[in-house]
């Protein structure tokens, strides 16, 4: 019944409007699928990479890059496209990767508008937001996190900072996930993490100290990184999974 009742009263102009807001995400998912040629530069380097990975261990590729045996940051994108190398081509893979992102992002604004102001107009910003540097040159990995970020924010935000076991969990659960999907996303979350448990203590240590039990697991996984690399067990580029012996 209130289902039937609130449909009856929304305006024809909604509707429309509705309408238009499925065309759009249609046609912009119907460009990433159809055109040969993407425009977006990074791209073409998550595709190559997924390529590696799921074939490292052959003859081709073997001898010339070598995978690093610790917890990397950013490398989220590049598993992801080596489990999709099972059913789906590299370039399939590439352009199902790169429709996550877009729409991500688009409904992390929307969950984020709607937990923060209601429903109102700015929801909708997302919608021509989602065309931003990071998307339009194919830095895909930031894009998604930046839509994981407003997932995070507008769940959190929403409710009352607290400290029981469950949130905790769930802290560590968006730490993790924005560690493995792009490194600056995570450290601004942290950022964000901090204050957002202040506002409720208005204590700096006590704040600082929660902070550390919010994001446990994703700072000992940043301390074993970052162990790594003062060691010099990773040669190769900062953030990535691999790197090349040639």
């Amino acid at each position: 019944m209130g289902f039937k009742s609130s449909f009856k009263t929304t305006s024809i102009w909604e509707k429309l409007f509705g309408a238009g807001v499925l065309f759009y995400l249609a046609f912009a998912l119907f460009g990433f699928w159809y055109f040969d040629y993407l425009p977006f530069r990074d791209w073409y380097d998550w595709v190559l990479e997924g390529q590696i990975l799921a074939h490292h261990s052959e003859p081709r590729f073997n001898p010339y890059y070598q995978v690093v045996k610790s917890p990397v940051p950013n490398s989220f994108a590049s598993f992801f496209l080596y489990l999709c190398s099972g059913f789906l081509s590299p370039e399939q893979a590439g352009r199902l990767w790169l429709s996550l992102s877009f729409l991500t992002f688009i409904f992390g604004f929307w969950y984020c508008a709607n937990r923060l102001s209601g429903k109102n107009s700015f929801r909708y910003l997302g919608l021509f937001l989602v065309w931003n540097h990071w998307f339009l040159i194919g830095n895909l990995n930031q894009h998604f996190g930046l839509g994981i970020f407003l997932f995070a924010l507008g769940r959190l935000c929403a409710k009352e900072p607290g400290f029981t076991r469950q949130q905790i969990l769930e802290l560590n659960l968006w730490c993790l996930l924005l560690y493995f999907i792009h490194f600056t996303v995570y450290g601004a979350f942290l950022i964000f993490l901090f204050f957002w448990l202040w506002e409720k203590e208005r204590q700096i240590l006590k704040s600082g100290f929660k902070l550390i039990f919010g994001a446990g697991i994703s700072l000992i996984f940043l301390a074993w990184f970052s162990w790594k690399v003062l060691s010099g067990e990773n040669l190769g580029r900062l953030f990535s999974w691999y790197h090349p012996l040639y």
